[in-house]
């Protein structure tokens, strides 16, 4: 069930599209991870990640890591920006 809308904003989108077209051998790894924030963030954004300040948050699914807000009352989860991320 999906509860919140998840808006990509267009720098986040812009940044997807590029980290996926230069890395060829990790591209459906990237695929999978931001389809698995799509799924999480609009079921329970408030459980995703970490809270960085009163409505930014932190969030890795390997390999992207995102800063995300999160409007309650709006019920909208927006990603913000997203880069590749590895531990």
């Amino acid at each position: 069930m999906h509860i919140f809308t998840v808006v990509w904003k267009k720098d986040a989108l812009d940044a997807l599209a590029r980290l996926w077209n230069e890395n060829p051998r990790v591209r459906q790894d990237i695929a999978n991870a931001a389809d698995r924030m799509d799924r999480l963030l609009a079921t329970d954004p408030l459980a995703c990640g970490e809270p960085i300040s009163s409505r930014g948050r932190q969030f890795v699914v390997l390999p992207l890591k995102a800063l995300v807000t999160v409007a309650e009352q709006d019920r909208v989860a927006r990603v913000l920006y997203v880069k590749y991320w590895y531990d």
